[in-house]
């Protein structure tokens, strides 16, 4: 699977780097199918039931770099 490098501003908040990122999907709401994607980060993980699956809208990423 390809990972990623992806430096994030939350709305309001100061930019973060997340590293080996798996884009696993996309979500949206009942207006508009696609706001951003959902996304893996595994120093996220916390435990057997949070799998570390993230919202990133599509507005905060600044950066997105493929990882070997």
């Amino acid at each position: 699977m390809i990972t990623f490098k992806i430096n994030y501003s939350p709305k309001n908040r100061a930019p973060e780097i997340y590293r080996n990122v798996s884009v696993v999907g996309r979500y949206g709401s009942k207006d508009h199918s696609n706001l951003g994607m959902l996304v893996r980060v595994p120093e996220r993980e916390a435990g057997r039931l949070d799998k570390g699956i993230r919202r990133f809208s599509y507005e905060g990423i600044l950066t997105m770099e493929v990882e070997a």
